[in-house]
């Protein structure tokens, strides 16, 4: 499991009328929070609001929020595969530079 400074989380959510919504990240290695878009499903779109807003990210939140929460929860855990790759391949070229030095 990963240490929370070491997990992507999310910061705020809001769905847009369209049934997309913007979150705010906070990725690890990265300073800076990061903004991206999670696109609009057939369900998303069709349980937007009239008008951006707000979604509530507490577990035990809003009722009408959980699909909502649920897309950002695989946006977050798609992001987390996508760093923990890149951090294993990163990890692999320096044991791989490690391990051809000690031979020479």
């Amino acid at each position: 499991m990963h240490d929370s400074r070491d997990a992507v989380q999310c910061l705020a959510a809001s769905i847009l009328s369209d049934g997309s919504i913007e979150v705010e990240l906070s990725i690890p290695g990265q300073e800076e929070s990061v903004e991206t878009t999670i696109h609009a499903t057939p369900k998303s779109a069709k349980l937007a609001p009239p008008e951006r807003r707000d979604v509530d990210l507490d577990d035990d939140g809003a009722i009408e929020d959980k699909p909502f929460r649920q897309m950002v929860t695989a946006c977050c855990i798609e992001i987390q595969r996508q760093v923990d790759a890149r951090r294993a391949q990163i990890e692999g070229r320096g044991a791989a530079g490690r391990s051809s030095s000690r031979g020479r």
